[in-house]
């Protein structure tokens, strides 16, 4: 099963600028009926005061990257479907732990939720998945170390082992296969230069680990583009990214 991510950009004044604040009704539950409070956040950009942070059209988390998933909020680090190894884990910009929202995000005028605008809400529907929900900012965003290189998982046919021992990267191979007749050798290290000596005699398959030849920002230049984009095209503001993931 997949995992996709869901959220949306938003921008604050690095000034604060001059404005008023409109009492409105709090939330209509029992302990809070009849009290009034002061708006001072803008989830979805419909809200009173400037200062806020603000939602803004910009469409930017397009695909499923599992890259940039992990890289971002910790998910699919390292693992795939099924739970198998697809490279070693990499350094998070935020993990498991670090995962909760601030409260202008979890705190909207007319409800309260992990997911700002879902069903039972007022505003256009803006999920944000069932878990992993944070907010990073553009400056964290665009300070990871995107030179590191992946150490990578696979596992090849035989045959297909050969060619990428003798140096073709395009050789096809799976993150895990199982079943009959599949006989898989011991998972054979490449990531520290030695020769590999292997007897393929009664096997089908070899797994193996090797370091990639192409570092981290070529798996995610494009997200990594747009956020210096709106960056250089906001320099009046502060941004930040609010995302989730589902599955």
């Amino acid at each position: 099963m997949g995992t996709d991510i869901h959220g949306f950009f938003q921008r604050r004044p690095k000034t604060p600028r001059r404005s008023d604040y409109r009492l409105v009704p709090r939330w209509r539950s029992d302990e809070y009926y009849g009290q009034d409070y002061q708006i001072n956040v803008d989830v979805l950009g419909l809200g009173d005061n400037p200062n806020d942070w603000r939602s803004f059209d910009r469409e930017v988390l397009r695909d499923r990257n599992y890259i940039l998933f992990a890289i971002l909020a910790d998910v699919r680090n390292g693992y795939g479907f099924a739970g198998c190894e697809t490279h070693d884990p990499i350094k998070p910009l935020r993990t498991g732990e670090q995962s909760r929202l601030p409260n202008d995000i979890l705190f909207s005028p007319r409800c309260q939720t992990l997911s700002p605008g879902s069903d039972d809400c007022t505003y256009n529907s803006r999920w944000l998945g069932y878990h992993s929900q944070q907010v990073i900012t553009a400056e964290e965003i665009l300070s990871y170390d995107f030179q590191q290189r992946l150490v990578e998982y696979g596992v090849f046919a035989i045959d297909e082992f050969i060619k990428f021992m003798l140096g073709d990267r395009d050789v096809g191979y799976s993150y895990d296969v199982w079943g009959e007749p599949i006989v898989k050798h011991p998972r054979v290290d490449l990531t520290d230069g030695k020769a590999v000596v292997f007897n393929t005699k009664g096997y089908t398959h070899i797994p193996a680990k090797w370091n990639d030849d192409k570092p981290i920002i070529e798996y995610v230049k494009d997200f990594v583009a747009d956020v210096k984009q709106i960056v250089a095209d906001n320099p009046d503001y502060d941004i930040r990214l609010v995302i989730g993931f589902d599955s």
